[in-house]
């Protein structure tokens, strides 16, 4: 995929959250079940341990619900949370439920608003990450969205960089096509989102296997471009990035067939 490919997958799915913040957000409330195998496990080992409160670092945040869903698990903590998004309305929501006011949050959450894909395709992603080491960095949801292979391969060497000697990395990979009924949407969409985005330069043959441009209820002209992965693309993205040896965990969960999200957990 050239880099102009890239900037403008990454300008569709920018735009797509910016104009559809609240109804995306509205449909995001509940944790992953695959946020609580992780956490059962060593990634979590920092908020168990009761000594110094864990560092979180949080790539593309979203809604915040992970961080809500940490304060559930673990109330006791006193965690302390950097998390990253490059659309704010998103992430600090507004006056509804799902906003940090009144959650007991606001005091630990540090959010900083800016494009991780931008940023990634510029060269400059770490001069822009908190200057510190985390005992957890969380991709969520994310991983997906960030176009071309070796863009992918970089953003996970970039992660593992932030990790501090003891931590994690966890990270979900989308595998949408998991699903008959997602996949039929998928590909409705994609046909739909290829004539969208004609006029706006897209050349269909710079897209790599397993890219769609995606759909949003109802709305015609919503479209965010993700990528599905394979089990063994997973893995090949780990063993590019030099981090196999690191990796700790790898499952599937999430979704009602529980496969629809795969998590590979590094260690340092």
């Amino acid at each position: 995929m050239d880099l102009q490919t890239a900037c403008i997958l990454n300008q569709v799915t920018s735009r797509f959250y910016r104009e559809h913040a609240d109804s995306f957000s509205a449909t995001r409330h509940a944790g992953w079940p695959g946020w609580e195998r992780a956490l059962d496990g060593e990634a979590g080992a920092a908020f168990r341990a009761g000594g110094e409160a864990p560092a979180v670092l949080d790539v593309a945040c979203g809604n915040m619900r992970f961080e809500r869903f940490l304060q559930e698990r673990f109330p006791e903590s006193g965690f302390r949370v950097w998390a990253v998004d490059n659309c704010a309305p998103l992430a600090t929501g507004d006056a509804d439920a799902f906003t940090l006011t009144g959650e007991g949050l606001a005091n630990r959450v540090s959010f900083y608003e800016f494009d991780v894909m931008e940023r990634l395709l510029a060269g400059d992603l770490a001069a822009h990450l908190p200057e510190r080491d985390f005992d957890l960095v969380a991709c969520f949801g994310f991983m997906h969205h960030v176009p071309g292979w070796e863009n992918r391969v970089q953003l996970l060497r970039a992660l593992a960089e932030k990790v501090k000697p003891g931590g994690s990395l966890v990270v979900s990979f989308w595998q949408f096509l998991n699903s008959p009924e997602l996949a039929a949407k998928a590909q409705e969409a994609h046909v739909r989102g290829l004539a969208s985005l004609r006029d706006a330069g897209l050349d269909p043959a710079q897209l790599e296997e397993g890219d769609f441009l995606l759909g949003w209820q109802n709305e015609q002209n919503a479209f965010r471009y993700c990528h599905n992965f394979t089990q063994s693309e997973v893995e090949r993205l780990a063993q590019e990035a030099g981090l196999t040896p690191q990796l700790t965990t790898q499952f599937q969960a999430d979704g009602r067939t529980q496969n629809l999200n795969a998590y590979l957990v590094f260690g340092r």
